[in-house]
């Protein structure tokens, strides 16, 4: 029993942990490597620094745990309460995370890199600017959670949920967000260069968000907001755009460097943005890989899709449920391309260590 022991800077490493009692210990800078610490009781410890890299942790608990800069790296962390912790800047990278609990967390800045991530909560937590790049969050819970600047750069995010998430700036480019929902989200300025098939973006923010080359059939927006948005040749066949898609200043066009602020004052210009037409074989493989992340109806909705657009020719005839206009040059939308500018600044430098 460490329960309330002063533990500072105190070597666990390779020891039998398993059940024992850490509730209210002073751990900061401990060092737990490959300790077995199965059901252990972290609740309100101070694990400042703390060095789990490599333990078994499984279905431990650090609850209200004080767990910043801590490292977790190659950790069993399957089912493990995190919830409520203090994970500020603690390092997750390739941890099994599998079912882990960090809702209402404080996760800001922290590193996910590669991490298994399935099924994870993270309802409610603070993951500003936290880096999930080429984690696996298949099924995990982003829902009302504040994913600012996050990056989900080439990460597995398919059926995951960012219900009324705030996802500003957030990075999915190259991700797998096959029936990701992001159902009322503010995803303004968010990166989704990626195969967003069957995504629902129904009701979301997306004001000034990017669609370069995304594979969007069968996807949502319905409602949404995407003025400004820029849809440089995504690939929206069976997509659904009813009850007015707000397009006003949106653009599909060649230029890979516009933004939103260029976009103000402008018309909406959707020429390369394809409603109609055969899916190519690299996307009928993308679909294929998903589909054991999905359920039935998303798979067949997906087959429905090729089978209508097959041997078709490409058509950019926008649909009648998209509703374009002049994007207003009013306060409102400059203050969004100022913040948008901020944001593009602090995603290149999370980009460029994205593990």
């Amino acid at each position: 029993n460490f329960n309330k022991a002063q533990c500072q800077g105190a070597g666990f490493s390779a020891t039998q942990c398993q059940g024992a009692n850490f509730t209210l210990a002073q751990c900061q800078g401990a060092d737990f490597l490959n300790a077995q610490c199965q059901g252990a009781n972290f609740s309100a410890a101070q694990c400042q620094a703390a060095y789990f890299i490599l333990s078994q942790c499984q279905g431990a608990d650090f609850n209200y745990a004080q767990c910043q800069v801590a490292y977790f790296n190659k950790a069993q962390c399957q089912g493990v309460n995190f919830s409520n912790a203090q994970c500020q800047e603690a390092n997750f990278r390739f941890a099994q995370c599998q079912g882990a609990d960090f809702r209402e967390a404080e996760c800001q800045g922290a590193n996910f890199g590669a991490a298994q991530c399935q099924k994870a909560k993270f309802n409610e937590a603070q993951c500003q600017e936290a880096k999930f790049n080429k984690a696996q969050c298949q099924g995990a819970k982003f829902n009302k959670a504040q994913c600012q600047g996050a990056g989900f750069f080439n990460a597995q995010c398919q059926e995951a949920s960012f219900y009324e998430a705030q996802c500003q700036g957030a990075d999915f480019d190259y991700a797998q967000c096959q029936g990701a929902g992001f159902f009322n989200a503010q995803c303004q300025g968010a990166g989704f260069k990626a195969q967003c098939q069957g995504a629902d973006f129904s009701a979301a923010q997306c004001q000034g968000a990017y669609f370069l080359n995304a594979q969007c059939q069968g996807a949502k927006f319905f409602d949404t907001q995407c003025q400004g948005a820029i849809f440089n040749h995504a690939q929206c066949q069976g997509a659904d755009f009813f009850y007015e898609t707000q397009c006003q200043g949106a653009y599909a066009g060649d230029d890979y460097y516009i933004e939103f602020k260029d976009r103000i004052g402008k018309e909406t210009e959707l020429k390369t943005m394809l409603f109609t037409g055969e899916l190519t074989k690299e996307v009928i493989e993308k679909i294929e890989a998903a589909k054991n992340h999905l359920d039935v109806a998303w798979y067949q909705k997906m087959q429905d899709i090729i089978e209508t657009n097959k041997g078709k020719e490409a058509d950019y005839t926008i649909p009648k449920g998209i509703k374009k206009g002049k994007l207003a040059d009013n306060a409102e939308n400059r203050a969004i391309a100022e913040k948008l500018a901020q944001i593009k600044e602090k995603k290149e430098k999370l980009r460029d260590n994205y593990l």
